[in-house]
């Protein structure tokens, strides 16, 4: 009702619909046809996205571009087929990027959001990934507050250009309570008045740490004012958490990992 309305009013706007997975698979290839005549840019998720051989069913009869929604386009791979219209991620339509849909659309956005390796699921990387999420899990119960934790985390993120862990740790931070002035301010801290002392210190040492090459390390100084606020077992778990995001960032930033899929608890 709403998008024959839609259509009729405006009749040159773009319209998406998103079925967020809700639809069973039948009732998703039927809702397709009846939407054809309204000329959709897109429908996102027709069916829920860990169900791949129902995607699969979906595009092959698909009338109507496809969103991939949550699922990334090397999981719907296997699939081994490509709708009509095409075939792409949401994140690269609401980020305004698409001005057609087509073929074009869907080889664009394979090259531009595929990894160069899937890491985790080759052997070697496999066995490095887990090894460096166990060594992650024994900071979680550390003294030193999650809430630092995450905002160390972001920032590490920020300066080393990992579009996934910045990601993951964004939505984990607002999950766990973070504010979005706080999340979104974290990057100009310095100028920023929502940061208590000692958080200030923790990324002031973040910054240098991340930053080795262009200046030296972590001043003395930076450290004796972390020193203020932090015992020596918070400061050990700081060095821990910047170290380990870096390792991660690393990992991402090398094999072009996109960012934007990732669900809260989703490494649990």
């Amino acid at each position: 009702m709403w998008t024959r309305c839609g259509r009729r009013s405006v009749p040159n706007i773009g319209i998406g619909v998103d079925f967020h997975g809700r639809v069973h698979k039948p009732m998703a290839k039927v809702l397709l046809r009846e939407l054809e005549p309204y000329r959709l840019m897109f429908v996102e998720e027709p069916v829920l996205s860990e169900h791949v051989d129902g995607f699969a069913d979906v595009l092959r009869n698909s009338p109507i571009p496809i969103a991939l929604g949550e699922i990334p386009v090397w999981r719907a791979r296997p699939c081994q087929v490509r709708p009509p219209h095409g075939v792409f991620g949401a994140g690269l339509t609401f980020r305004g990027a698409v001005s057609s849909v087509g073929q074009n659309t869907t080889e664009a956005k394979e090259i531009a959001m595929n990894a160069r390796l899937d890491y985790f699921g080759n052997k070697v990387g496999g066995k490095f990934m887990r090894t460096i999420i166990s060594a992650g899990r024994g900071l979680a119960d550390s003294p030193l507050s999650l809430t630092i934790q995450e905002l160390v985390r972001m920032r590490a993120s920020q300066i080393n250009g990992c579009a996934v862990c910045l990601d993951i740790h964004t939505k984990e931070a607002a999950a766990a309570g973070e504010t979005d002035v706080r999340i979104n301010l974290v990057a100009v801290w310095r100028e920023a008045n929502v940061f208590t002392e000692a958080e200030r210190a923790a990324l002031e040492v973040t910054e240098q740490a991340c930053r080795m090459a262009d200046g030296g390390g972590v001043t003395d100084e930076a450290w004796a004012n972390a020193a203020k606020h932090f015992d020596e077992d918070q400061l050990a778990a700081l060095v821990g958490v910047i170290s380990l995001i870096n390792a991660f960032n690393r990992v991402n930033a090398i094999v072009q990992n996109p960012g934007g899929d990732y669900r809260v608890g989703q490494f649990a």
